[in-house]
C-alpha cells in the first residue's frame, strides 16, 4: 500500500527507519558485528552465544522482562474474571426477575 499523502506528515505515516536514522542503525550493527567477531576470536560457538545474549537483552529492552509480563497478564485475568462474575450476577439477576 503507497502512502498517497504528501509533506512533512507523510515521513511520519512510514513506519521502520529511512534515511539518516537508517543509517546511523547500520552503522551500529556494524560496528557490533566488528566487535562481536573481535570478542569472539574466531570462536563461533562464543560468537552464536554473545549474539543470542545480545538479542534476549534487547527483547527485554523492548517487550519487558517474562515476570514483568506475567504480572500484566495476570492483572489483566483478574480483571477478567472479576467482569465475567460482573455479568453472570447481572443475568442471573435478570432471569431471577423474569421468574418473579
Amino acid at each position: 500500500m503507497e502512502n498517497t499523502q504528501s509533506g512533512e506528515g507523510a515521513k511520519q505515516d512510514r513506519k521502520g527507519l529511512q534515511g539518516k536514522q537508517l543509517y546511523l542503525a547500520q552503522g551500529i550493527v556494524t560496528k557490533l558485528r566488528g566487535q562481536l567477531a573481535q570478542v569472539s576470536a574466531g570462536d563461533q560457538r562464543f560468537l552464536f552465544s554473545l549474539r543470542r545474549y545480545i538479542r534476549i537483552r534487547l527483547e527485554h529492552d523492548e517487550r519487558g522482562r517474562p515476570a514483568d509480563r506475567r504480572k500484566v497478564k495476570l492483572a489483566k485475568g483478574d480483571r477478567a474474571e472479576r467482569s465475567l462474575r460482573y455479568l453472570q450476577g447481572a443475568d442471573s439477576q435478570r432471569s431471577r426477575a423474569r421468574q418473579t
